[in-house]
């Protein structure tokens, strides 16, 4: 995944995936993408995924190292937004 790759190891961030399908369906997207499994949390409780908002795919998160919240993009990710993330 080039997202990951550039805010991974070009940026210094580390990257957290959260997958609401199943543990199955998700393990196999990771093995097929590369991915590593310890970055992923996958089918999220209700509540969970209520507390995160994610209603819209992809919802990126930008945290702080303190825990705040720096900045939120949520949909589809363009080029506007990729250079903003790397802003």
């Amino acid at each position: 995944m080039r997202l990951t790759a550039v805010l991974g190891s070009q940026m210094g961030w580390r990257v957290v995936w959260i997958s609401r399908d199943s543990i199955q369906s998700t393990r196999a997207y990771c093995e097929q993408n590369g991915l590593v499994l310890s970055d992923v949390y996958a089918d999220p409780t209700y509540d969970t995924y209520n507390q995160l908002g994610l209603k819209s795919v992809p919802y990126v998160i930008a945290i702080r190292a303190d825990g705040s919240v720096e900045r939120v993009w949520r949909g589809r990710i363009d080029t506007a937004q990729q250079a903003s993330m790397s802003a």
